[in-house]
């Protein structure tokens, strides 16, 4: 009956359940934790944002004129029925060496157009996940993520470590192991979404929280019979000395992170942005965003790591329809969040790193759409960019021929997201030395971006 449900409840709630040792409780009530001192550094924020299913980024960045072998004409003749007519392109200025001096932006992407030529955006040109150098002969034997498969991939982008050295973590999360040693008050978040790339070490940074757009959900929000909770609460509650210490990480671990949801959710109520969001899910989660940022304050925060994606990208069909629904609702978001963070006095203290599984075959299938395929264009943003330019290397060839060519136009990378992630490191307050912790395999590459190729000034960790 609901007595024997009830105690089952109660039971798996205890530390005893959870652990091997015996517990011994004082019989006091367990002191909520301990309040963050205020702030003292700078604030900065890094947000992951994954445009889940494989973006068909070579639509998102095209050769445009003034270039070297006629990239134009290349794109159009390679892409067939969805090349984009040049009159609907957006055109921007190369601003570094590349195979053109102009490239166009999807017409849909307006505010990403805004933000490069104000220099707050950055392109990153043929970006992928790799293992190490590679050529279209020796790719398959040295590269150890598995290709054009979604879940690998997209866990390889967040996680850069494909050697499983330091196993279960992200790229995020190693950033926050660093910073929290060196007494950082960090926040990592997921908006909605999965955690992969903000997890580090359990015993050196603070716990990973999912927000959904009505906040946390509070530990069990529908109590099996009222003052449940309060049960709960007293049967984890102080502990001994010489009691189990499983048993006491366990009680204090619960009591933590009920303490911290509910924080949080207040924090959320009592903060409110003042810009008007669009009413789509990208919308709502860049709101949600731009509220936890707000909250920097009442949490203390010094760094604010987030991770968030916007699905919709697995275009096997109508790749260009998907492109223009997605796209302009993407453009709307980030143009709401810029003018947000502006508001806040944070544009030039946030970064925004856009990453994505794979681009897609530059050749396209019967139904008008694109298969999955490997290197591809991604973009940075940011208010402290030194930006409106296109760093990595736009192919110079993007036909059969193509020494990059690896079929059906899936083109191989030659600039590691490992690139990306070494800047914004340092940026963020890693210094040097700590790279290749949070990097491991950086070495493998003489192509990463420093501080100075990303942002204004040079990066100086504290």
């Amino acid at each position: 009956g609901k007595a024997t449900q009830l105690a089952t409840q109660l039971i798996i709630s205890t530390p005893e359940f959870h652990g091997t040792g015996i517990v011994s409780r004082s019989g006091v009530e367990r002191p909520p934790p301990a309040k963050s001192a205020k702030a003292t550094k700078p604030y900065k924020a890094v947000i992951h944002l994954m445009l889940a299913g494989g973006c068909d980024s070579f639509n998102m960045l095209v050769p445009y004129d003034n270039c070297k072998n006629d990239m134009y004409e290349q794109y159009k003749e390679v892409r067939g029925n969805v090349a984009i007519p040049k009159s609907k392109l957006l055109k921007i200025k190369a601003g570094t060496k590349q195979v053109c001096k102009n490239f166009g932006i999807h017409d849909k992407l307006t505010e990403l157009k805004d933000l490069y030529d104000d220099k707050d955006a950055i392109f990153v040109a043929n970006v992928g996940v790799m293992t190490k150098p590679v050529t279209k002969r020796d790719y398959k034997a040295y590269t150890l993520t598995q290709l054009f498969a979604h879940n690998a991939m997209q866990s390889e982008i967040k996680r850069l470590d494909p050697r499983n050295t330091v196993r279960r973590t992200g790229a995020l999360g190693r950033m926050v192991d660093a910073l929290s040693v060196k007494k950082f008050k960090t926040r990592a978040m997921a908006i909605g979404s999965t955690t992969a790339s903000l997890m580090g070490r359990l015993d050196v940074s603070p716990p990973i929280f999912t927000v959904e757009q009505d906040g946390v959900t509070p530990f069990n929000e529908n109590e099996f019979q009222p003052g449940m909770n309060q049960l709960v609460m007293d049967l984890n509650g102080a502990s001994s000395s010489g009691s189990s210490i499983m048993g006491e990480t366990w009680c204090s671990g619960l009591h933590e992170a009920t303490h911290q949801t509910d924080v949080l959710n207040k924090v959320l109520k009592s903060n409110t942005v003042s810009t008007t969001f669009p009413d789509t899910s990208i919308g709502k989660d860049f709101k949600l965003l731009s509220t936890l940022i707000k909250a920097r304050t009442d949490m203390n925060a010094e760094r604010d790591f987030f991770y968030l994606q916007m699905g919709g990208y697995d275009t096997h069909a109508k790749v260009e329809d998907r492109l223009n629904s997605n796209f302009g609702s993407l453009s709307a978001a980030l143009k709401a969040f810029v003018t947000e963070m502006k508001k806040q006095g944070v544009w030039d203290n946030v970064v925004v790193v856009q990453t994505s599984d794979f681009a897609r075959t530059l050749s396209p299938n019967s139904g008008e759409g694109t298969d999955h395929a490997w290197g591809g264009n991604s973009w940075v943003i940011g208010g402290g960019l030194n930006g409106g330019r296109i760093l990595g290397t736009y192919p110079d060839n993007i036909k059969e021929d193509s020494p990059l060519w690896l079929g059906r136009g899936r083109i191989l990378p030659t600039t590691p997201f490992d690139a990306i992630y070494n800047a914004v490191a340092r940026w963020a307050g890693v210094k040097e030395k700590e790279l290749d912790a949070i990097l491991p395999n950086r070495k493998q590459f003489k192509n990463l971006f420093q501080v100075e190729d990303v942002f204004q000034t040079k990066a100086t960790a504290p």
